[in-house]
């Protein structure tokens, strides 16, 4: 037999066994692209998708019209409960995040923007809450 980690013999990193992380990481793929469909179907342009900056990471940022919509995806079995799982605590790091990227991408601070939140149920249907930090 193969010398193999604890974590190997339990299926959790081995070829044949997949986990909760990397299957949440896949959900979220699946949402974030679902997201940016939403937005491009509606004439939004993607600027970034995952974007990490040193505060956090922005799940989708579109521009539509002059307006740049910072939008934090969330997915699980239905919309309640996906906008369950959006906390203060996230909100203010999406913000901080947000004005991160302006100044990395040359847009001016003035730039009109908004941070909207895409709720992906378990069909992959997105509802769009727009301004939902407001």
């Amino acid at each position: 037999m193969q010398n193999r980690s604890p974590h190997e013999q339990h299926g959790s990193f081995g070829t044949g066994g997949t986990t909760r992380g990397q299957v949440a990481y896949q959900r979220g793929l699946s949402a974030e692209a679902t997201a940016a469909r939403h937005y491009e179907q509606r004439g939004g342009k993607t600027l970034a998708m995952r974007w990490r900056g040193s505060g956090g990471e922005l799940d989708l940022v579109t521009k539509r019209d002059g307006v740049i919509h910072f939008v934090e995806v969330k997915a699980s079995d239905n919309w309640t409960a996906a906008a369950a799982r959006l906390g203060p605590h996230q909100v203010e790091r999406i913000q901080g995040t947000a004005l991160e990227f302006l100044a990395a991408s040359g847009e001016s601070m003035d730039t009109d923007m908004q941070f909207d939140v895409a709720l992906v149920n378990s069909a992959g249907v997105p509802k769009i809450l727009p301004n939902a930090f407001m």
